[in-house]
């Protein structure tokens, strides 16, 4: 091993619910290690964050009646931050993954460093829309309806199979679309 700091992080929770004991078993053994490594002489830099962008975010504040989505996700990046400092699991920084202005600036620099290099292209792809109710295109988990490519089971989120075959789905191949929002046929 180099004598370079090492960095050490885990998976970013999602704020949109409470910790759990799942999320426990992923922080504890990095923070145990990030321990041993400082006791060992090792200079070790610990940090993490929340993940306060994605859909279940969106699900878990429509439910709630908070708007917007971020009100929810302060709420629970806080619970998070205060639960991790009763299990004495110490991140030398614990943020939010859009907290301004680093994250934003080096977001928008590994974005145009893949654009220069030429990583991402334009494509366009279907998405299920809600007409009758909710007049909005619907993200894949606010989407179930048939598994017509492989199985013909009932398929939940809209990209992947979980209750037949569990095999992915592109945006588009489920059938008889259904908005989980409101019920109603989505196109």
């Amino acid at each position: 091993m180099s004598d370079s700091p090492l960095l050490v992080t885990c998976g970013l929770p999602y704020t949109n619910g409470h910790c759990h004991i799942g999320h426990l078993r992923t922080y504890v053994p990095a923070d145990f290690y990030v321990r041993y490594l400082r006791h060992s002489g090792k200079e070790a830099l610990f940090i993490c964050g929340s993940d306060n962008h994605g859909t279940p975010i969106v699900i878990s504040a429509d439910q709630s009646g908070k708007t917007p989505p971020r009100e929810i996700s302060e709420i629970y990046h806080d619970h998070f931050d205060s639960t991790f400092k009763r299990m004495n699991v110490i991140f030398d920084r614990f943020g939010m993954t859009d907290d301004p202005p680093t994250n934003h600036q080096l977001a928008r620099e590994m974005v145009q460093s893949l654009i220069d290099n030429g990583h991402v292209y334009q494509k366009t792809i279907s998405q299920s829309y809600c007409p009758p109710k909710c007049q909005m295109f619907l993200p894949d988990r606010y989407v179930e309806g048939i598994c017509p490519p492989h199985c013909g089971a009932h398929a939940r989120g809209g990209d992947e199979c979980d209750q037949g075959c569990g095999k992915h789905l592109e945006p588009g191949e489920i059938t008889h679309p259904v908005c989980k929002v409101c019920g109603e046929k989505a196109r």
